[in-house]
């Protein structure tokens, strides 16, 4: 059976891929939409790297039997390429926040996948699917869409908090809390006050000669006393 075709926000909200979280396939896909697409002059979806060379830890999509004795997608001539795979070593290459929240395989941090089907042109893509793991080897047949060129040109209209809050997630991307963060004014350390003591150094003079001055005199009164010079 064809897989949907997703033409609008709500309904790949509606299709839950890539949720919940620590599922990564919304973030995925917000990458592609924005930093491996582009558009050509004839409206044509062009990547910005060929799949082939197998950056970002791209890699040939057989298009292999799945559950359902039937392929994943419909067989024809042409290049299939899956991304996604966040134990692929060029898998490092994809940013920080596609890859942050990606922890063991009981939490299903890396079952979501894009397909990208190349056209004849150069780098020209002619379809893209998003899809997840029924199990280590297969992927799911009913949770197979194909996203279509609005809907991608519709993501690449927004930054990534509004999308993530228009699929449901409403955390703080890593891309915004580091720009946060790099707005924030620089710490400035607490300088304690000077000790008071030090500050009156200047009045010491002045009490010093008027203590010594009553002490003479004292003294002088006393001696003067026991000599009987005190009329």
């Amino acid at each position: 059976m064809p897989a949907q075709t997703l033409n609008v926000l709500s309904q790949l909200r509606n299709s839950q891929f890539g949720r919940p979280k620590p599922r990564h396939g919304l973030r995925l896909l917000f990458w592609f939409a924005n930093d491996f697409v582009g558009f050509d002059y004839n409206n044509q979806m062009v990547a910005t790297d060929n799949p082939a060379h197998g950056s970002y830890g791209f890699k040939p999509f057989h298009n292999r039997i799945d559950n359902g004795n039937s392929p994943l997608l419909p067989h024809q001539y042409e290049r299939y390429y899956e991304v996604g795979n966040l134990n692929q070593p060029k898998a490092l290459q994809l940013p920080s926040y596609v890859r942050q929240h990606h922890t063991n395989p009981q939490y299903n941090s890396n079952t979501d996948r894009l397909i990208v089907v190349m056209g004849s042109g150069m780098n020209i893509i002619d379809r893209v699917y998003v899809t997840q793991h029924s199990d280590r080897t297969h992927f799911s047949s009913d949770d197979t869409f194909r996203i279509s060129q609005g809907l991608i040109d519709n993501i690449r209209r927004l930054d990534l908090d509004d999308f993530l809050a228009q699929m449901g997630e409403q955390e703080r991307s890593v891309l915004q809390s580091s720009f946060s963060s790099s707005q924030q004014p620089a710490f400035q350390p607490y300088t304690p006050p000077a000790y008071r003591r030090a500050q009156s150094s200047d009045e010491c003079p002045s009490i010093c000669e008027v203590v010594a001055f009553v002490l003479i005199l004292f003294l002088f009164l006393m001696l003067a006393g026991q000599r009987g010079l005190i009329f």
